[in-house]
């Protein structure tokens, strides 16, 4: 199961930037800058798609520990502030710089 996701998103990142550099016909005739734009291309769709994975990770944390929280019906001030800083994990994924993190 896992191998089969693994290359259900290799397959959509290939084409996906396959469509957004040029018709897949046209390889042939491509020049340096295609070529150039397809790498590009396959880089940044790498990159969001390990940034969509990452945040659906800290947001699964987030909510199980919500959840655990939640649990008995009484929050105390250490709950609340471990929520805090699971929920600033979610967004701190999309922020340009890791010193933007704190």
């Amino acid at each position: 199961m896992k191998k089969s996701c693994v290359l259900f998103i290799v397959f959509v990142i290939v084409f996906s930037s396959l469509a957004y550099a040029g018709p897949i016909d046209a390889v042939k005739s491509w020049g340096i800058g295609k070529i150039i734009g397809l790498v590009l291309a396959l880089g940044i769709n790498a990159a969001v798609f390990m940034k969509i994975i990452n945040t659906l990770k800290e947001a699964g944390e987030f909510f199980a520990l919500l959840g655990k929280s939640l649990e008995d019906k009484k929050l105390t001030s250490k709950e609340i502030s471990s929520i805090i800083k699971e929920g600033k994990d979610v967004f701190n994924i999309w922020k340009p710089t890791p010193s933007q993190y704190k």
